[in-house]
């Protein structure tokens, strides 16, 4: 049985989907730029210090961001061509891909003198 609805949005998640694989690839080199920002909306005082395990963490969010992607087009494909629900697969991946940025996101923090000092003195 087909389902029309299903294949518009699953090709709507997974063109969603592709604008955030593109964005995490153009967002690494304003990662600190971010993470500041994210710094003065929690009125963390300080500065984000960049290191080697930002640049690394930015890739690898990056690089799976693409192998979610790429897994949700083909198990998205190949279910819209076998007559199956398939719009649950990208939105599983996007699911997968936010948890995936805010783990990556707490263990850059966690390894800031700032972050560090204000969770310590907050209590937490």
């Amino acid at each position: 049985m087909r389902h029309p609805f299903d294949r518009i949005a699953t090709i709507a998640l997974l063109v969603l989907g592709l604008y955030d694989v593109i964005g995490a690839f153009s967002g690494t080199s304003s990662l600190v730029a971010q993470i500041d920002t994210m710094y003065r909306a929690f009125g963390i005082a300080g500065d984000y210090k960049a290191t080697e395990l930002t640049t690394t963490l930015g890739y690898v969010t990056a690089g799976v961001f693409v192998v979610l992607w790429v897994a949700a087009a083909a198990l998205a494909a190949w279910s819209i061509l076998r007559g199956r629900i398939a719009f649950w697969i990208p939105l599983a991946a996007g699911i997968l891909a936010v948890f995936t940025s805010a783990l990556m996101a707490t263990i850059l923090a966690l390894h800031d003198p700032a972050f560090v000092s204000f969770y310590t003195q907050s209590g937490g």
